[in-house]
């Protein structure tokens, strides 16, 4: 029964730190993904399997988009040192909204959002290994964002 339990322990760790491998390297490459389809050849799987590591990490794939919309703003941002909001485009106001709201009103101070400052006020993964490792892993390359 312990060994059951480790192993699942061992598998829900490792269903994390894939999806926040993934959302690093669509954060990394600097381009805003707004589907699954464009996500894909970024995080080097298919469609589907993207789908099915978030529903297995417990989280809905187009949240996980909007999750990097939001990082790669607070990324590009943090390199720039701009405020995020001026990184991303929307179609109409209530999108905006919305968005602001899911990211924890990101960086509309006008000044850059620090990752980890990011990641603790935003509302859409609540996981705190998926964030640590997403955080850890931009760290380790690219060592001077913060």
């Amino acid at each position: 029964m312990a060994r059951q339990v480790w192993n699942e322990s061992m598998n829900q760790e490792r269903r994390f730190h894939r999806i926040a491998v993934a959302i690093v390297r669509a954060v990394r490459s600097g381009t805003f993904v707004y589907t699954l389809e464009q996500w894909s050849p970024i995080a080097a799987a298919s469609p589907g399997t993207l789908r099915g590591w978030c529903k297995a990490s417990g989280l809905h794939a187009r949240e996980v988009l909007g999750f990097i919309r939001a990082l790669t703003a607070t990324h590009l941002a943090a390199i720039d040192q701009e405020a995020p909001i001026t990184f991303l485009e929307f179609a109409d106001e209530r999108s905006l909204k919305r968005f602001l709201r899911l990211s924890g009103e990101l960086g509309t101070a006008g000044q850059p959002t620090p990752i980890e400052a990011f990641c603790r006020q935003q509302k859409v993964i609540s996981h705190a290994r998926i964030l640590s490792d997403t955080v850890e892993l931009l760290r380790l390359q690219e060592p001077s964002v913060r």
